[in-house]
């Protein structure tokens, strides 16, 4: 699957009694959504199962943000590595800096793969948290190497 594109299943079922049974899977969560459009009288009208899939369609809209989060997410955090492996910014930064911030950074990753349904406002908040905690020292990193970055 591209990154960037979720890869959702759609299911469409009906049954003998017209109830017609709609599931969407997101792959990359497993994330499921179901829904049940039941005929009370003896047609369902244009309306109302446009109201349906415009429901579902909202669904996919909210998981193609999730997935973009997610990725804009992982592109920091290994940028952030790549930042710190670079052998220029080593030798001007202590080791002891370079460690907090992996040790930062090692916690970003294991709470995004801890909890991977989580939301683009969680995301953006975990990489404030991030930002926060060691700004001195990246602060400190882009100024003596800005022309390096």
């Amino acid at each position: 699957m591209p990154k960037g594109k979720p890869e959702i299943e759609v299911t469409i079922n009906i049954d003998a009694n017209s109830i017609i049974c709609v599931e969407i899977l997101e792959r990359s969560t497993r994330r499921e959504n179901k829904m049940d459009i039941i005929n009370d009288r003896e047609r369902l009208g244009t309306l109302i199962i446009g109201e349906k899939i415009m429901e579902l369609e909202d669904f996919d809209k909210i998981e193609l943000e999730k997935e973009k989060a997610k990725i804009n997410f992982d592109i920091y955090c290994y940028g952030i590595k790549e930042i710190l492996n670079n052998q220029k910014i080593k030798n001007n930064i202590s080791g002891n800096e370079i460690s907090q911030i992996k040790n930062k950074l090692d916690e970003l990753l294991n709470w995004r793969n801890n909890y991977p349904i989580a939301t683009p406002e969680e995301y953006q908040s975990k990489k404030n948290e991030f930002i926060n905690n060691t700004y001195s020292i990246m602060k400190k990193i882009y100024e003596n190497n800005g022309e390096i970055l």
